[in-house]
């Protein structure tokens, strides 16, 4: 697991802790990059998780997968 994959976890947990829902990736983009220092882009996720970044992503944080995915 690389380095950006080990924020993005977290990241996405708290997301999820405190509206108790998954977000959609531009939402969760921009809630990762108010957070850190150094902003993301949807094609980065693409690059980490080809297919379904939302739901592989929600997959290795171990939270529930996402309704709609893109």
């Amino acid at each position: 697991m690389d380095l950006l994959t080990q924020q993005l976890i977290p990241c996405l947990q708290n997301f999820y802790r405190q509206y108790n829902k998954i977000p959609p990736m531009r939402i969760f983009i921009k809630f990762y990059n108010t957070a850190n220092k150094q902003p993301i882009t949807s094609l980065d996720l693409y690059k980490l998780f080809p297919e379904q970044p939302m739901h592989q992503l929600c997959r290795q944080a171990g939270l529930p997968e996402p309704s709609s995915c893109i």
